[in-house]
This record gives C-alpha cells, structure tokens and sequence, in this order.
C-alpha cells in the first residue's frame, strides 16, 4: 500500500514537473517572440540576455543579465523577475493565437543594478548622461496592450490602469538634472547627482477620464518633492489638453550653495540654506506653463537664512544706509521669508507675509494685479514694521527730525503703504 502510495506521488510530482517545464517552455517562447518583435520594428533595436528562467508554479520569470538597445541609448540589468497572476497565465495558454499582451491584466517586475547608458558614435557605452537605478519594483493593474499604446493614441484610453513605482538608490549624470531643471520652480537649482528614493502611485479612471497621481515623491539628502492629485481629461485633447489640473505640492530643500538666484529688476541676487514650499493649484493647460508660484490657487512659502546680493546700482544708492546698520552693501543677510498668497482671476493677493532681517522683522500685506500680456502692479500694500531694533529706531528718529517729518504709523508701529511696479515700487512715505 505504501509503495502503490509513494509511486502515485512520485508520477504525480513528474507530471507536474513536466507540466511546469511544458509551460515555462512555452511562455519563455512567448516573451522572446514579443522581444522579437519590437528589436525588428526600427533599424536600430536590439536585446540580448544571458538566460530566461520561467516558472508557472511560482507564476515567475526571471530574466539575467538583460540589456536592450535603442538608437544611441542602451538599457541594462542584471536581473529582471517579472510575476504574473495565475489567471493571466491561464488567459496566456488559452489564447495562444491572441496578442499575449492583450492576456495580462496584472504585472509585477522587480529589477535590480539597472542602468542607462547614451552610445557614442562608435557605439560604445559612455558616462555621460548614464543614469543608475539600485532596485526598481513596478506593479502593474490594467490592460498591458492598451498600455503599450497610450503615448501613441489621440483619444483617452477605454480601460482603467495602476502603476506602483518604486526606485531606490539612484545616481544620475545629468539625466535627472535636466528632467528637474524642466519643472520651473526648480530651473535655477544645481540638483543633486544622487537620490534616495523616486515613488509613483497613479491610477487611471476610465470612467471619468481623470488620473488619479496618489502619491508621486522624489528625495535626497537636500531636497524632498511631493505632489498629489488630479487631472481631468475631455473627449480630445489626449494627452497634452487636459481639461483641468488640480494639485497639491510640497517641496522642501537644503539649498546652501545649490543656487544663486535672480530677482527683477535692479533688485539683485539672493541664495538661501533652507527652502519650503506647498501649495493647492487649480489651472487649466493654458495657464500649465506658468510659474507654479503664479498658478492658481493657494500657496505657502517659507525661506530661512536669507543672503541678498543686491545690484551694484541699488548697493551705491543704499550703501550709506546699510553702513548705519553695520552691513555692507554688496552682502545685506535676511534671517527668513515666510509668505502665503492666493492667486484667481489675474489677482495675487498677500496675506501675513513676514520679512524677518537683523534690524527688523516687517509683516505685508498687498493686492498684486497681473493681466495676461502687461505688466503687474502692485494695487495697494502695506509694511508695517512689528519689531525693530534700536540701531533702526535710532535711524528713524534721526530721519524724522532731520527733514521735520513725522512717517506713517499705526498703533504706534512704522507702517507705510506702497504701489505700483513690483520692481520699483512707489513708497507713501507722508512728506510734506
């Protein structure tokens, strides 16, 4: 009984074993002829790997030592494990006559030492723009052949689809530089060469014709991007149109010595150690162009250890002045920035907005107009000074008794109302 037991199980067990060569046999087939497939559509494609492991039991494939080759850039890693549900592979075996991907609705693909490499004209790999990824984890809910063909189509896509990404330990040369540097509010920084972690989790809905970006977080040792929310599509348009962004931001940055920045005018220069920034925006694609500083909606920002570097210009006619206080005029530092505007219909509005130096720390407030194709003005906005020092109080009540004027105040604080060019704004500063 016992041997009639143990035979049962061992035909048992090579049946299943031959059953699972049989069919890692065939899907491995499959995977290579869709490989066949796309290096034969351009002149300038190919891939090679070094052997393809596939095991329907464990509804994985593991392919070592991959590398695929597009005009004058090449891709490479040193394992990709791809996993697919039991479903799809029983969808696989059924349809064999179908497109295969037409037969996978969920993926999963784990890569790890991946890298990108620009050829030279020899066709050799080069450093330059190379851009490596430690691990990278991708999973995959959806349609696979609609997906392949999303950046090619003209009209929104007729079925739901989920992208999970996950990539660690990146190191670019460049690659990521010139990404970032597309993104305005970050145009003028020097971007870090490593990352730490890059995160997407973006939903598609079908129904609605709105993806969904639930989380998408890029971060470093200096720099910490966050954006969350919603963009709308309409019948046309795909993909450039859509008909509406609505978008939470975050950013937070440790920017000593990532970048000297300009400001309008004859105003000069300024760098900061500490930048932090979040905002709620609604635009549409004719306003997604802009600034996200001149979007829509509502944004805070915070700078810490301020250093301005005002114009030669601006720096003689205040030099005098700045002396009082102990500063040269090439170099005046501001302890931090702290300002929350809401912007709709061509209107900025100030509100709170702290400015906080050694002599003082001054609170505005302003109504800033900004029609499309003219130049902005400052409608009405108020300084008022809510802590000074005494070297500056020294200097107002010298000022004051000098010219026989008494400046503008409110409840006993020095607050002065001013309009006009952003640039070079008018001063009501009550003189006679």
């Amino acid at each position: 009984m016992r041997t009639k037991l143990l035979f049962t199980i061992i035909i048992l067990a090579g049946l299943i074993f031959l059953a699972n060569w049989l069919t890692g046999r065939y899907i491995a087939s499959i995977i290579d002829q869709q490989l066949q497939q796309v290096s034969t559509s351009g002149d300038e494609l190919d891939y090679r790997y070094t052997s393809m492991e596939v095991n329907p039991v464990m509804a994985s494939i593991t392919i070592n030592d991959f590398s695929f080759q597009e005009l004058h850039t090449i891709y490479g890693s040193r394992t990709i494990k791809a996993s697919l549900s039991y479903a799809d592979i029983g969808r696989l075996i059924r349809n064999s006559s179908e497109n295969p991907l037409a037969n996978i609705y969920t993926l999963r693909i784990t890569a790890t030492d991946l890298q990108i490499w620009n050829l030279n004209r020899n066709g050799a790999p080069t450093n330059d723009n190379k851009l490596a990824i430690g691990n990278a984890n991708i999973i995959y809910n959806g349609r696979l052949d609609e997906l392949t063909r999303i950046p090619l189509d003209t009209h929104p896509p007729d079925y739901n689809h989920r992208i999970n990404l996950n990539l660690t330990d990146i190191s670019s040369e460049d690659k990521i530089q010139i990404l970032f540097k597309k993104l305005p509010v970050l145009s003028d920084y020097s971007i870090p060469d490593d990352f730490e972690q890059i995160h997407l989790h973006i939903q598609y809905r079908a129904g609605q014709k709105t993806v969904d970006i639930n989380n998408f977080r890029v971060s470093s040792p200096r720099i910490t991007f966050q954006i969350a929310g919603d963009i709308k599509f309409g019948d046309t348009g795909w993909p450039e149109h859509p008909e509406y962004y609505q978008l939470n931001y975050q950013l937070q940055a440790t920017t000593h010595d990532m970048a000297r920045l300009s400001l309008p005018g004859i105003l000069g220069d300024f760098s900061m150690d500490t930048l932090s920034a979040n905002g709620r925006l609604q635009f549409d694609y004719e306003t997604a162009s802009r600034h996200p500083f001149a979007l829509p909606g509502k944004t805070s920002l915070y700078l810490e250890n301020i250093r301005w570097y005002p114009s030669t210009q601006l720096a003689e006619q205040y030099d005098l002045f700045l002396g009082m206080f102990g500063f040269s005029g090439q170099q005046l530092p501001v302890r931090s920035i702290q300002a929350t505007w809401h912007f709709a219909k061509d209107t900025i509005r100030i509100d709170n907005a702290l400015l906080s130096t050694i002599p003082f720390d001054a609170q505005i407030h302003a109504v800033v107009s900004t029609p499309q194709n003219r130049r902005a003005d400052i409608q009405n906005g108020t300084v008022t000074f809510v802590r000074t020092s005494a070297a500056f109080n020294d200097m107002v009540d010298g000022i004051e008794g000098l010219f026989h004027i008494t400046l503008p105040r409110k409840e006993g604080r020095l607050s002065i109302e001013f309009s006009g060019n952003p640039a070079s704004p008018e001063f009501d500063l009550n003189l006679p």
